[in-house]
């Protein structure tokens, strides 16, 4: 992430080339064995954030509904969580693209 002196991040430091590859990403987005996360700013926010996710889906007005779900299967019960966001394509930045297996051990923090 790009942080100013103060603490704020700068949007700036994102590319006309990174916010194009990541709109292209998200409109032909599969699931696969990488994890995805897509780095956004939201219009009326000054922080940039990353969300991870597995599940893309275009609406009407042009925006993203972009979301990680999650499904357990516990006594042939099923339980599904998980969370999503709403961005209109000014708002995404970037989407990393993270091989889980070029890491030993991954740490989830609050």
């Amino acid at each position: 992430m790009c942080e100013t002196s103060d603490g704020e991040q700068e949007f700036a430091c994102f590319s006309d080339q990174d916010r194009e590859k990541a709109k292209a990403c998200l409109k032909q987005f599969t699931a696969d064995q990488f994890d995805y996360f897509v780095v956004y700013q939201k219009q009326d926010q000054k922080t940039i954030r990353e969300f991870h996710f597995n599940q893309v889906k275009r609406q009407e007005n042009g925006d993203y509904l972009i979301a990680m779900h999650h499904e357990d299967t516990l006594d042939h019960i099923s339980y599904y969580n998980g969370e999503s966001l709403v961005l209109s394509p000014a708002e995404i930045l970037k989407v990393r693209k993270v091989d889980p297996n070029e890491y030993d051990f991954v740490v989830y923090t609050d």
